[in-house]
């Protein structure tokens, strides 16, 4: 179980932030049980650091300073009646000074309640769970607030913004197996040295990431950390649209589009479980934002989550591998290349990161096979330039593993005119193309096993005829050309008929064709008023 939920926090001080968020989040924790059905997190004995983190700041919390002390803290409930925020008013905890409406509590801390407010009431309105009452789902005899409201403490925090702490676990009754559990929140207490706009706007950002996480442990406490940040970071924007963290988080996908989106973390400082917050997105926009609760619903019942997302999305006549195939070609029209492919990418694509293409394409003037392995849930892509030479391109599973997916290209020069060419092919047989300049390959394997896809080009003059993908290729790479370490680049000999090298096993043949189809057919999905 994921005890402590740290944010990736913009803060401009205090590098060792990730490193103390990392140790705290990957600490192992086990179970003690009361006798009653609750079971309190219970850190390994040698694990200080998570077990102080365990602890309230109105508790004594003297291993990471992040307790009250002696100090009386003060509480405020919110007007909605959902959460009660407490500080102090002095000593290095005490938050920014200002009452403008000369009620007695800080205008930062009604602030923090407000948006709380706000939050619980959004959710609520849109068929949502609420956070578990910490007074029926709370550690025996001990203090939670005094009552069932859900507490955030305000702290003066050295590493980090905020984190989400998981108090206690029950059953849970809609499942066997499935656990749900109580939590609290510890934030930051007026935002100096961040690089947040305002304290208001950060406030705004916390209070929605880390209760969703409390949200999620309302429905199940085992939760992937790819689901966890994604789904929380998504709902910064889902909650607040003129916020730009989930931009900045959701940009980190760009940069390893080729690596799984349901990946580990590797190692501390690693961002990508938030990065995956941009195909949370992608659901919410291309389907509509229910498909998030109803993936929730379904974990609840037991489900592994990419089950109940693929349940989710089968009431809307779509599949997870479908979703990821759009996803994956949404993700090559952003930035300025969005900019004139509207439809056929996210709403306002300017505020995202391009995927990173090689300056210089492929060149594809000169006969060559290209043969790169692409793991699950990601996608390659690359620029082969053509001039006017023919190329036939195939993607193919890997050993017994399904349909990776299909291929897509378009022609880069063309498609900002509005007269790009996009094609979908399905099964193993090859793409031709020709009498084009260049070509943007986009390659999605979206099985959901763990099976990788090989993806396989070959240029070469019109003439000849399209490879045997199961000939042996000339091992001597293409002098023209710099090989990924996982790409096999050959030219063949006048005399082999050309062929593909292979990185892997030899690749199940899929299905047949599925045809040449326009994009904007696909992307024609059953949409439901997406919120922003």
């Amino acid at each position: 179980m994921i005890t402590i939920s740290p944010r990736l926090t913009p803060r401009v001080r205090a590098t060792t932030g990730l490193l103390l968020a990392a140790l705290v989040t990957l600490s192992a924790c086990g179970q003690l049980d009361d006798g009653a059905g609750l079971s309190a997190p219970t850190p390994q004995a040698s694990d200080a650091v998570t077990r102080a983190h365990l602890l309230r700041p109105t508790e004594d919390n003297p291993a990471i300073g992040l307790g009250y002390g002696e100090l009386t803290p003060q509480s405020y409930a919110s007007p909605g009646g959902h959460f009660k925020v407490w500080w102090v008013d002095e000593g290095e905890h005490r938050v920014r000074p200002g009452d403008s409406d000369g009620g007695g509590v800080p205008d930062f801390v009604e602030r923090v309640a407000e948006v709380g407010d706000s939050v619980a009431d959004y959710l609520t309105t849109n068929g949502w769970r609420l956070a578990l009452s910490d007074e029926a789902y709370g550690v025996p005899g001990k203090d939670h607030g005094g009552d069932d409201r859900f507490d955030i403490y305000l702290v003066n925090m050295t590493n980090g913004d905020g984190y989400m702490v998981t108090n206690a676990c029950a059953p849970s009754p809609d499942a066997p197996g499935v656990s749900i559990c109580s939590s609290h929140f510890v934030m930051e207490n007026d935002f100096q040295g961040f690089n947040y706009p305002s304290p208001s706007y950060a406030a705004s950002v916390l209070v929605s990431h880390e209760y969703l996480h409390a949200v999620q442990n309302a429905y199940s406490a085992d939760m992937p950390q790819w689901w966890s940040e994604g789904t929380a970071t998504w709902f910064e924007e889902e909650f607040d649209p003129t916020q730009t963290d989930f931009e900045r988080l959701a940009n980190l996908y760009f940069k390893e589009t080729d690596r799984s989106l349901t990946s580990r973390p590797q190692g501390p400082g690693d961002g990508f479980a938030y990065g995956t917050s941009l195909f949370v997105f992608f659901l919410a926009k291309a389907y509509d934002s229910d498909v998030i609760r109803e993936t929730f619903e379904g974990q609840a019942k037991g489900l592994d989550v990419l089950d109940a997302l693929d349940a989710a999305l089968a009431t809307r006549g779509s599949s997870f591998d479908e979703a990821f195939r759009t996803f994956a070609t949404w993700n090559a029209f952003t930035g300025l290349r969005g900019a004139e492919a509207p439809g056929l990418t996210y709403p306002g694509a300017l505020r995202f990161d391009q995927i990173p293409l090689p300056e210089t394409p492929l060149d594809g003037t000169r006969a060559f096979n290209w043969d790169v392995q692409i793991q699950p849930q990601a996608t390659r892509y690359t620029r082969v330039r053509l001039g006017g030479k023919a190329m036939t391109a195939q993607l193919r599973a890997v050993g017994d593993a399904p349909s990776p997916g299909v291929i897509r290209l378009a022609n880069p020069a063309n498609y900002t005119r509005g007269e790009g060419l996009y094609e979908l092919r399905l099964g193993d047989e090859p793409v031709r193309l020709e009498g084009i300049d260049e070509v943007f390959v986009i390659a999605p394997n979206g099985t959901r096993e763990d099976a990788s896809a090989r993806l396989a080009i070959r240029v070469a003059p019109a003439e000849q005829p399209d490879p045997d993908p199961g000939t042996t290729p000339d091992p001597d790479p293409d002098p023209g050309t710099t090989p990924d370490p996982d790409v096999v680049i050959t030219s063949p000999r006048s005399d082999d008929g050309g062929g593909c090298a292979t990185p892997g096993p030899a690749g199940a043949p899929a299905g047949g064709w599925g045809g040449l189809l326009a994009l904007g057919a696909l992307l024609a999905r059953r949409r439901r008023g997406a919120r922003g």
